[in-house]
């Protein structure tokens, strides 16, 4: 052969044998107007379907340029790139590739796409939201394009061509058995996107899915055109073997029958066939037209093809079809430089890449997937799957990919400008395709991977990238494939059976029905529902292999977590999650210390972290719940230290954690540990994309700077969790950023309550902010956060009734309403819970407090003393002995708390009764109550500037000198005479310094006794 690159994959340079559906789909083409009509091109791989959709944008083409139609088309969308595989990339693609068009005219009307680019720059691309927030936010940017579209469609006729339509079809996976998803699929959507556009003409094509053809023939009905693209026939096999070897080869025409036999009509196996015979590694003399299946022949001929002529001949093609048979995800001019750079001769070939690229990618046997990249036709990689496979250099290959991939994940974040709303779908699709090259690589360390990301991805309610990694997962291991039936016994090789893939998918779906909003159902009920289903129909393994079950039973705990009737008694719940910790951290400790990366046993050892650090996250946030702050920050951080085990691909549940225990500090009392923490789990989630997860922490953050008196810094990090909130109607996480708001409104008006106006303004704000959160928040379940609620409410009116007494006003109706919405949530606690609850005293002490604001104070003490009731009695400070300080009152540090304050109340109830001993040896007490929840309380502030405000209040110096030395031996009789008393004895100190210096401090102070309550806690 002397010219070898006119030699190779021969071409007839024409089209054969589809003329009738060219001329079929150019008819509608050369129609003007434009009739709104769509193509389904549907038949099996390698039987020229491409090459139609090529044929009709050269025709578009060619009217445009020669015949000067104005004319607008996209060229074709190849649904096989994973990065077109989300709606907003789609109508994005769709949008920059008709502007693209419009500008090649030179001439006619100026559209863009205004609308949808406004729409998208105010749009953030959310990971975290139920689905029917997801389908309503992606219905604003439909219409928004729409609007464009039709616009543009008023003055241009327009061709879109979609090709490797079957890649949507996910409506059979086996993963997708336990799916209780309810929006659409994506093939669903773009079909009926494509039905609204006007004045189109649309091609879809790819492998026949009934399906597909289904829901095409719903959709378009008269308005669909399906072509079934079949085999060529014997004459027109001829015809295309004439034309493509008379000039070049024409002694092989007449086996034309024999190349018929072994392509089995295929244009593009035809072109292997052809090819492989002219270099003469394919010998056809003793292929016989009638006999089986010679497939194996032909795998062995391109095979040598390839290594022998092409590695000879055509050094730059060699070099890019070896790394293209791996790469299959395709390949790049900035993913090839890459290459180059980390190989060495001989591996890297003296060739022009650039030049090499382009006439590579002109070859039939390759197609273009994106704006930049090249891809081979499945045949090739069917053919040659199990030839080429264990390629020595194939493992550097998909490492260097990978580490490519990385690279672009980490330069998307530092983009600008539009393009950065981008940017989160674009990771995602990086990721994707990294992960297909990790499973490549190692098929079980890269399966756990995948179970890490899709894990994440649920946790994190990041639900259309849950969706592409499942629908990529199940695509990379299908069955009817080459590759996937081979993948599948790689894994089962090393240990892991595809019905235990199965059944962990289908434990991941009770993962997602804790975290999806399912209409028209409980979705944790639903969970556990799905739960019962799957262990009926994998019962061989959830008896049989613990680390299976396990699994299963943390994902149901997880869902009882949420409904009353499971999570009413303390004990039961936390008992059920120290058996299975306990049990997961003993099947870790029988795991082998020394392990081969990517074995049964790494992926083994890693599950078990995952499920523990689930299993403890979830624990953190239920002894939360039950205000046990020590317990949970030690779970939580245990399982954080597992996550961190995990890498990366853990980093949105690390994220998670970290605020949650970043929170849970703040609730015992250590706010800048805990705010260190928060910001750490939102520098993460913003480094991710994860702009859901970045709003929880904007929120916790929030609460967390308000007790830090940073109130304007607050009152800015609720409002941009909100705004986030409120694009995606996310109604239990806006009810908190309300509940938030309302507490830091309510601080602003009290400490504005010198300023009536602003002050007055502020406490309705508050009180529209807390009536919003009880309005959102889901009636079933949560009961905690409900009575939260009704608590703010009523502090707010109590709040405000303050502002009122101290500027000398009427109070009016305040302190009543203030009882009412009280009472109402003590009522919605259980009886049965008030010995258990922290919250009850709290509620009952808020009551009192609205007595003893109005000097009511004998109304007030029934109340003070049910609080103290509801305490349980070993939180106690006895005479001599103290504080009861033992290992059970440290577990559960609130109660010191809540002690603390009902000790304040009754002090402020002595101090107004004239009974100054008795009153001060109260404020000892509660020092030595809230001292021991934290020395870092923020109540500590307010209780030293309650008590110096009523010792100032006394006046009498003599009387102060006596009530010190009184206080002293009441102290010393409660062995409480260290820091308790030394805060009160300051407190003296302070009062009797101002009076000899003649300091009166501001009279208005004095004529209420109590301030807003100091020891209101936040308990979400």
């Amino acid at each position: 052969m002397e010219d070898f690159d006119t030699l190779i994959f021969p071409h007839p340079n024409a089209l054969i044998g589809r003329e009738c559906e060219l001329s079929l789909i150019c008819a509608a083409l050369n129609a003007s107007p434009l009739i709104n009509q769509i193509f389904y091109l549907s038949g099996d791989g390698g039987v020229g379907k491409t090459i139609l959709l090529q044929q009709v944008h050269n025709e578009a083409h060619h009217q445009r340029d020669t015949v000067g139609r104005q004319l607008l088309e996209t060229g074709i969308i190849d649904l096989q790139d994973v990065r077109y595989n989300q709606a907003l990339m789609i109508m994005r693609t769709m949008r920059n590739r008709l502007l693209h068009s419009l500008a090649g005219l030179d001439i006619g009307v100026h559209v863009s796409f205004t609308n949808f680019d406004k729409e998208v720059r105010e749009y953030r691309v959310i990971a975290g939201i139920d689905p029917v927030s997801e389908n309503a936010q992606r219905q604003r940017i439909e219409a928004a394009f729409l609007a464009d579209y039709r616009q543009l469609a008023q003055h241009y006729p327009i061709v879109i061509l979609f090709d490797t339509f079957e890649r949507l079809d996910m409506g059979k996976a086996e993963t997708e058995e336990f799916n209780v998803h309810a929006s659409r699929h994506l093939d669903e959507w773009l079909i009926d996107l494509a039905r609204k556009l006007p004045h189109t003409l649309v091609l879809i094509a790819g492998r026949k899915r009934y399906r597909q053809l289904d829901l095409l023939q719903a959709g378009y009905q008269q308005q669909l055109v399906h072509i079934e693209v079949g085999a060529l026939q014997p004459g027109e096999t001829e015809a295309f073997v004439r034309a493509s070897l008379q000039h070049i080869a024409p002694d092989l025409i007449d086996d034309w029958e024999v190349f018929s036999h072994i392509s089995g009509g295929r244009p593009i196996v035809l072109l292997i066939a052809m090819a492989c015979a002219l270099a003469g590694t394919l010998d056809l003399t003793g292929i016989d037209a009638l006999a089986g299946s010679s497939s194996e022949r032909l795998s062995n001929a391109l095979y040598d093809l390839i290594f022998h002529e092409v590695a000879e001949r055509r050094a730059d093609w060699f070099y890019l079809l070896t790394r293209a048979l791996y790469l299959r995800k395709g390949l790049s001019h900035d993913l090839l430089r890459q290459m180059a750079l980390g190989e060495t001769p001989p591996h890297v070939p003296q060739i022009d890449l650039d030049t090499g690229f382009s006439t590579f990618g002109a070859l039939p046997i390759v197609k273009r997937i994106g704006d930049r990249v090249i891809t081979l036709h499945d045949e090739l990689y069917d053919l040659l799957f199990g030839r080429v496979e264990e390629l020595k250099d194939s493992r550097l290959w998909y490492q260097q990919a990978i580490r490519h991939l990385e690279q672009q994940m980490q330069a998307a974040p530092a983009r600008s400008g539009d393009d950065q709303i981008f940017q989160v779908p674009l990771r995602q699709a990086l990721q994707v395709e990294r992960l297909f090259y990790q499973i490549c690589l190692d098929p079980l360390a890269g399966y756990q991977d995948y179970r890490e990301l899709s894990f994440s991805a649920i946790r994190s309610h990041a639900h259309d990238f849950d969706a592409l990694l499942r629908t990529e997962f199940a695509r990379f291991f299908d069955l009817h494939t080459t590759s996937g039936a081979y993948y599948r016994d790689r894994l089962a090789l090393g240990g892991l059976s595809w019905q235990h893939v199965r059944y962990d998918e289908a434990v991941r779906w009770v993962y997602r029905c804790n975290f999806l909003h399912i209409q028209g159902e409980n979705r944790y009920e639903r969970g556990l529902s799905t739960a019962a289903a799957i262990r009926r129909v994998y019962d061989t393994i959830y008896v049989g292999d613990p680390l299976s079950r396990d699994d299963l039973i943390v994902a149901e705990l997880e869902a009882k977590l949420y409904l009353d009737e499971h999570n009413s008694d303390e004990h039961v719940l936390d008992t059920a999650y120290a058996t299975i910790t306990y049990g997961l951290e003993q099947l870790a400790r029988r795991e082998p210390l020394e392990v081969v990366p990517g074995s049964i046993q790494s992926l083994r050892q890693k599950q078990i972290k995952r499920i523990l650090a689930t299993a403890y996250d979830d624990w953190g946030y239920y002894v939360r719940l039950w205000y046990h702050f020590g317990r949970a920050v030690t779970y939580y951080k245990r399982a954080l230290k597992l996550y961190s085990e995990l890498g990366s691909e853990s980093d949105l549940a690390r994220s998670l954690s970290l605020n949650s225990c970043g929170y849970a500090l703040t609730l015992q009392g250590d706010l800048e540990r805990g705010l260190a923490l928060v910001d750490e789990a939102q520098r993460l989630a913003e480094n991710l994309g994860a702009e859901h997860q970045r709003a929880i922490c904007l929120n916790t953050r929030a609460r967390i700077l308000l007790q830090l008196d940073q109130v304007n810094e607050a009152l800015a990090s609720v409002s941009e969790a909100r705004k986030i909130f409120e694009q995606v109607v996310s109604h239990r996480n806006l009810a908190l950023c309300a509940h938030a708001e309302g507490n830091i409104r309510r601080w602003v008006a009290y400490s504005s309550r010198h300023e009536r106006e602003r002050s007055q303004r502020e406490y309705r704000r508050a009180i529209v902010c807390y009536k919003e959160a009880i309005r959102l928040l889901p009636k079933k379940g949560e009961l905690i956060r409900q009575v939260e609620f009704l608590q703010g409410l009523g502090c707010t009116y109590r709040s405000r009734g303050f502002a009122h007494f101290q500027r000398g006003e009427r109070v009016g109706r305040d302190m009543e309403i203030a009882r009412s919405y009280l009472q109402q949530a003590l009522d919605l606690c259980p009886p049965e819970r008030h010995g258990s609850w922290p919250i009850v005293p709290a509620l009952l002490e808020d009551i009192a407090v609205t007595y003893i604001n109005e000097d009511r104070f004998a109304e007030a003490q029934p109340y003070l003393a049910q609080a103290q009731a509801a305490i349980p009695p070993i939180y106690r400070i006895e005479d001599s002995a103290g504080l009861n300080d033992i290992p059970e009152t440290r577990d559960h540090k609130i109660y010191w708390l809540r002690l603390g304050q009902v000790e304040l109340q009754y002090a402020l109830c002595r101090f107004g009764e004239g009974e100054y001993v008795s009153a001060c040896a109260r404020l000892v007490r509660a020092f030595a109550c809230i001292l021991t929840f934290s020395p870092h309380a923020v109540q500590l502030s307010a209780l030293r500037a309650l008590g110096r405000r009523e010792l100032a209040a006394i006046g009498d110096r003599t009387l102060l000198e006596q009530l010190r030395d009184d206080t002293y031996w009441s102290a010393r009789r409660l062995n409480l005479t260290d820091t308790p008393f030394t805060e009160v004895d300051r407190l003296f100190s302070e009062v009797i310094e101002d009076m000899e210096l003649g300091i009166t401090g501001d009279p208005r102070r004095y004529r209420y006794r109590a301030a807003a309550n100091p020891g209101e806690q936040p308990h979400d």
